[in-house]
Order: structure tokens, then sequence, then C-alpha cells
């Protein structure tokens, strides 16, 4: 049905086929002139030349081209028409369908540079997607006229007689035409004369024949209207620059046809090597991990989470979803911020003394009671969080007004920051607050009373307040997101006479040149987490301060509440490479956030919104939620990782395993083209949809049957999305609707008993892409 070549030299006379001609600029440019148009096409670009169209090509730049053949009568045939055209409108396209073209274009070329052998079926296969896909997308089927209903036929005349003696006088009459008007009418419709349309239609059966039948040459030349295998032979070689014998041997050798170049062929070859792009097979992971070879590892994802402004956690919904991210995702802190806002009722103005600790109280009380300890940011920060990226560090403070700027002078934090010290000792205790954490978020617009050069004086003063009381807690500070900004923090540290326990981080993917920068945009570069942090742990070693902490306080990989990436797998696949890739260069990493209920906006009024918590609204554990629950499942030692996987054993001789197949953002997606996408846009905002095949090789295990139990994240879940777009078409969502969306975002559960043979155990599993699962091994 399709035929592909890959040409670095195109002859330059003008071409006419039956097939609808696909081309495809690999490399350089082409010149492109039909009887419509001239026009030059450049590298990735596509254009379609529809059936018995005259065309010429000129390669230019070295150009590379890729054509694919389309059979236009047993396109007919298949669809029931009498004539179809393809309409080149892929200007139109949105970026969703442009993705799938390349893939789809992507995974032909690719199959096919690599010689096809066993993967016939599935070259066939992907010949016939992307076919389905250009119907869809380009096919019209044409109005029929006087004109185009004469072309047609002598189209159709030629195909059924150039196998006989032809001539022109017999085509003139079987149109009703003088051989002169005949003639002219020929040669302007199709560019060439009536023999020469039919000596090269007779040309393109005998090269089909030579590759994909046994037959002779004399066979082939009587089949094709030729008198003997000499006339063949002579005409062939004028028109392909070869025998027909040599033509047959350099495709039987190859799987090439003669007119491709090995150099264009390899070069396609090692071109989607390079960029990964393999239409045959999933990716391969191959590792061997000794169990003996462990180290005390200490997980620091599953120590806080960000709840927001104190006063949601007086809600009964966010306590519930507190309490859950504390007994199931083993959380012991939670963070929160603004505990002396005015929506406290802290106090009246800008008053020291008769202060109200009824709804502080409240929301300690509730903490303490549950044995969750606060990590409390003592900054002003912002209620409400942005809703998209073109929000982020905007005005972060325009929703609190004047009315709420919490503190007007140095004096006046003292007291209210002394006196809410002696509150909390005197209520809970000294051993309780022991375990609090305190830090001091740096307002980088200089909103503050004390501006940004007067952080540093406010940071030394708050730990000397803190740790007069209480010794033990832990007092730190920075909030800092981009490097310029820690660099100068940790300059400022150095001047400081009370050092803090810890440098506080915000750590989202994004771009920007300093916290100020409102160009903010998300940011796509590989290993981007994992580099960022080993290069600011460096600068603290150079300037002397590896003994202090680092927690990252904030940490996502979105940057926008409104986004199905927040509730998809792809998400929880990725945030699992982060974690497992950062997982030593910081001391804890604080998940932003535990819930929807404190993100939401007007806006938000579904199930599922694509907020930034790890617990929707209507209490769905979202992927992401799972991602934190597995990592914390892993044993108190490491015995090997990869980007994809993690393996811990635990004090019993028990065996955790993590395995990822995450992909990285698409360069469309990182662009900015983040905002407002839809639920079915979710699968082409990676770079790839490969699956991975992973096998890992356990050795030096003591010799006994082991249970292996794994919770998977794949298909299933995937589907989660999917349905609850179907869902929310209804007006209202009942309980059975969010039972059924809880069902679907639950692990897929499966158990097998291996039998240790000579100390080694090995699992395989096939990864889906954005899939993930979790492995527990226990010795029977």
């Amino acid at each position: 049905m399709i035929d592909i070549k890959i040409l670095s030299h195109f002859p330059s006379d003008e071409k006419i086929h039956t097939d609808v001609v696909l081309i495809f600029v690999f490399r350089g440019a082409v010149a492109l002139t039909t009887p419509e148009q001239c026009r030059l096409l450049k590298k990735g670009e596509i254009y379609i030349v529809n059936s018995n169209t005259p065309y010429s090509i000129d390669i230019r730049d070295e150009g590379i081209l890729c054509l694919l053949y389309i059979q236009y009568k047993r396109l007919c045939r298949i669809l029931g028409v009498s004539d179809i055209c393809f309409e080149n409108k892929m200007s139109g396209w949105s970026r969703i369908e442009i993705k799938e073209f390349d893939d789809l274009l992507n995974g032909i070329i690719s199959i096919y540079v690599h010689h096809i052998g066993k993967e016939r079926c599935l070259f066939e296969a992907a010949k016939w997607k992307l076919l389905d896909f250009l119907i869809e997308h380009c096919a019209k089927e044409q109005e029929g006229d006087r004109e185009k209903s004469t072309q047609s036929f002598l189209v159709q005349y030629v195909q059924k007689n150039y196998m006989n003696e032809v001539t022109v006088q017999q085509a003139a009459e079987a149109v009703h035409m003088s051989e002169s008007a005949f003639y002219r009418y020929f040669k302007k419709t199709f560019g060439v004369s009536f023999m020469q349309y039919v000596n090269q239609t007779r040309m393109e059966a005998a090269a089909e024949m030579l590759v994909k039948t046994g037959k002779s040459a004399l066979e082939i030349a009587l089949d094709c209207g030729f008198a003997n295998a000499s006339v063949l032979g002579r005409n062939f070689k004028n028109h392909f620059g070869c025998t027909p014998k040599e033509y047959r041997r350099k495709y039987m050798e190859s799987g090439q046809y003669p007119e491709e170049e090995e150099m264009s062929w390899n070069y396609v070859k090692d071109f989607m090597e390079k960029e990964g792009i393999d239409g045959r097979k999933a990716l391969a992971v191959k590792a061997r991990a000794d169990v003996r070879e462990k180290r005390v590892f200490v997980n620091v994802w599953n120590q806080a989470v960000n709840i927001g402004p104190a006063r949601y956690v007086l809600l009964t919904k966010v306590q519930e979803h507190i309490l859950m991210l504390h007994k199931e995702l083993k959380f012991k802190y939670i963070r929160l911020w603004n505990i002396f806002s005015t929506r406290m009722f802290f106090r009246k103005s800008h008053q020291t003394t008769q202060l109200n600790y009824q709804y502080v109280d409240d929301v300690l009380d509730f903490c303490v009671k549950n044995h969750i300890y606060p990590l409390i940011d003592l900054g002003n920060r912002p209620e409400t969080v942005p809703g998209s990226e073109k929000d982020l560090y905007k005005d972060v403070r325009q929703d609190m007004g004047s009315s709420h700027v919490i503190f007007q002078s140095l004096e006046e934090w003292y007291a209210i920051v002394g006196g809410f010290v002696e509150h909390i000792v005197t209520r809970y205790g000294n051993s309780e607050v022991a375990h609090w954490i305190f830090e001091l978020w740096q307002d980088m617009s200089g909103n503050d009373f004390y501006g940004i050069q007067g952080y540093f004086t406010v940071l030394d003063s708050v730990i000397r307040l803190i740790k007069d009381k209480i010794p033990e807690a832990k007092v730190g500070g920075g909030g800092w997101g981009g490097e310029k900004q820690f660099v100068e923090g940790c300059q400022g540290i150095l001047k400081m006479k009370n050092r803090p326990d810890f440098i506080s981080l915000y750590l989202y993917l994004i771009h920007r040149d300093d916290m100020q920068d409102t160009n903010v945009r998300q940011y796509y570069e590989k290993d981007y987490m994992k580099n960022i942090l080993e290069n600011w742990t460096g600068i603290m070693k150079s300037m002397g301060l590896e003994k202090i902490k680092l927690y990252v306080t904030e940490w996502n990989l979105s940057i926008e509440n409104h986004n199905y990436f927040n509730d998809s797998c792809g998400k929880a696949a990725m945030m699992l490479n982060v974690m497992i890739e950062c997982m030593f260069s910081l001391d804890m990493g604080c998940y932003f956030s535990g819930t929807d209920r404190t993100l939401s906006d007007y806006d938000s009024i579904g199930i599922l919104d694509g907020n930034l918590g790890l617990i929707s609204k209507a209490g769905l554990k979202k992927p992401s939620w799972y991602a934190l629950k597995f990592m914390g499942k892993m044993g108190n030692f490491l015995i090997d990782r990869n980007k994809n996987y993690l393996i811990t054993a635990d004090e019993d001789g028990n065996y955790q395993i993590l395995i990822t197949n995450f992909k990285n953002f698409s360069l469309d997606y990182s662009a900015g083209f983040s905002e407002n996408l839809s639920v079915r846009e979710m699968d082409y905002i990676y770079d790839n949809d490969d699956a991975m095949n992973l096998v890992l090789t356990l050795t030096h295990l003591p010799e006994s049957q082991y249970i292996l139990k794994k919770y998977s994240f794949g298909k299933e879940a995937r589907q989660c999305l999917s349905t609850y777009d179907i869902l929310k078409k209804k007006t209202i969502l009942d309980q059975d609707d969010i039972e059924l969306l809880k069902y679907i975002l639950t692990p897929q559960v499966s158990v097998d008993i291996q039998k240790c043979s000579e100390g080694i155990l090995s699992l395989h599993e096939t990864m889906e892409a954005n899939s993930f699962c979790f492995v527990e091994i226990a010795k029977i």
C-alpha cells in the first residue's frame, strides 16, 4: 500500500505518478515545482503531491528526502470512492496533531532504516496508521467535473493498456479528440507527452516487479509492454542508470532501492539512533546488584509536606487530609505560614499586647494531639497560590492589601515573635517544641518592614531569640530559588553572628534569572533539579557552609494550578526520578502541596481540577500521592540506584524496589504550551512514549523462596483522567462517580513466588511510558 525511499539525488526531469507521493525533507532543502506552484521545502517540512500531478524536485544544500508512495487506485477501492486528493494544510494542524504525525513518520523511517526483518508486520501496521492519519486530516473526495473526468479516464486507460501496444491515435480516439488536439491537451495537463507517460508507467511497473517478484527479465519485459528483454534493458538503464539485473541485486543485498544511496541511508539511521527514535523496540535497561553492598539510606522526601496558611488547618476537611498524609505517607512535619495574619484574628492593628491565641492554639493543638510537628514559616507570605505560570512572582501580595501588612517595625517583630515563643514553651513544654522547625522566608520583593538588605539582621535575631528559649529547635531561612539569590544569601549568612541550622530553598522546574524575574516558564532541561542541587551544595562547600543542612521547603514539577499534568501518572513517574537522583543532595524535601483543599479558587469546582496537591478536594489520592507512598516504603539500606530504579533493604532482610519509566517534557510543553491543555493532550506533552524493558538481577541472596508483591501504576491509572473527562459532562457528579475514580486510582497488585537459585533472583518488567511500580521481596 505504501512504499518508502530515502534519496539524496533525484532525476531532474519532470515526474508524474499514479501514486500519491508524500515528500519529507530530512536534511537540507528541496525546490518543488508543480503546475500550481513553485516552493522551497526546508528541513522538517512535508508536502503531498496528488496522483497524476506532474512535479519536479531540485535537491539543495546536501538534502536528503524521504518519499512515501501511496497506491492511489488501491486507496480509492478501500475507501469506496472514485477519486480522492490530499490537501496540504499542515500549517493549520494543532501541536498535538503535529506531534502525532511526527511520531508516526519517525516510527516508519526508523523501522525502515534498521532493515525490516522480523518487524515486517510492525512496519506494515505503522504505515497503515500513518495512512489513517493522513486520510483523517488531509484527504477529501474530489468533486466530479468534465476536465477531471477526462484526466482520470486517461490515467486509467494507460494503467489498463501499458502492457500492450498502445498509440497516440488509439488514446485520442478513446477521448474523441484529433491526434493534434490530444497531443496539446495531454502535454498541457500532464507535463509530458503521451508516449513519455506510457514509458514512465512501464518503467515503474518493471522496477516494482524486479524487487517484488521472481520473474525473469523477459517475462517482465513482456508483462510491461516491451518487445523483448533487450528493449527493456535499454530503456531501464536510461531511466534508472543501471540494468534490471543490477537493480534487483542491489535491492536483494541491502533492502534498499538502488536509487537510494548508502550515505543517505546511514545518515538517517545514525540520526534516529542519536535521537533515540526507534519504532521497533522498547528502551532496554539491565542491572545487576549485589545485596551485600549497601549503605545507610535516609529518606529525605517523607519528612515534611506543605499545607499552607495556618488558618486552613481550622477546616475539618483539611484536618482529615493532614491525618491521611501523616498516617499513610508518614509525614512528621506540616509546613504552615501566616500564623500571625489578621485572618487568624491574632490582634487588632499593630498592637503588641492583648494578643488572641485562640486560633493559633487550635492549629497547634491539632498538631500536638496527633503527634505532628509544625514547620512554621515566620515570614509574611502571600495567602494565595498562582493559578498559572503567568501569575507566578508577579505581585503575589496583591490580594493581601495594606491592611494585611503584619509588621511595621523591628520592635513590633521582636515583641510578637518573642511572645509567641514564650507562649508555645509554656503551653506545650520544651520537650515538645524542641522538635519544631522555624523558618524565615526572605521576601525578594522587599515588601517586609526590614527590606531586602535587613533580612539577615532579622534572621540573626530570630535564631538568637528562639535558641535562647528552645535550644534544640531547628531555625533557618532563605526560601531562595535562583542561583544569584542563593550565592548572595550564603554571603549574607557568613556575616551573621548566629548561624542557621539550615538553609531553605524553593525548587521548581522553572527558569528565571532571579526571584523578582516575572519572565517565568516551565523548564525542560533534563536532570535540571539534580544539577541545580549539586551546584548549590558545591557553592555551600566552597564557602565553608557544608555543615549547615539544606532543606528544600517547597518543591514541585509544576508551577501552576489547573493543569491536568498535576493529576497524571506522568508527573508521579517523573517525581520518582527526581527523588532517586537527588536523594543525597539535600537533607529534607517538603512537597508543595499536601491537599487541593488549601489551593482552591473560583475555578476549582470539579473533582479533579489539575491543582498541585497530593489529595484532590474530593479525597482522591493522586498518582503523585503513591509516588511518595512508595518512596516511604523503601528500606533504610541502599543497595543500588539508577535514574529508572531504586533498590533498598530493611533490617529484617527484605528488599524493596522502585521502578519508573519516566519521560521528560517535550520542547513544545517547555516553551510555554502548558496552559489550558485538555485531558486528551496530556499524552503529547512528553518527549517520547517508549516502553521500557527492565531486567534487574539481585545476587548473593540467602538460598530460599521469596514472595514478590508488586504494586503497579500504568495503563489503568492513566485512564482516570479520560474517565473523568467523560464523567464531568454530567451536570452533577455523585458519590458513585467519585468511588469509580478512587477505584481506578488504586495500584494494581500482583503476587508471585520465586526460588532463589545460587543466590540469584531476577526481576523482569515491561513498563509502559509514564508508569511506575513498587516491588516488595520477602523471604518465605
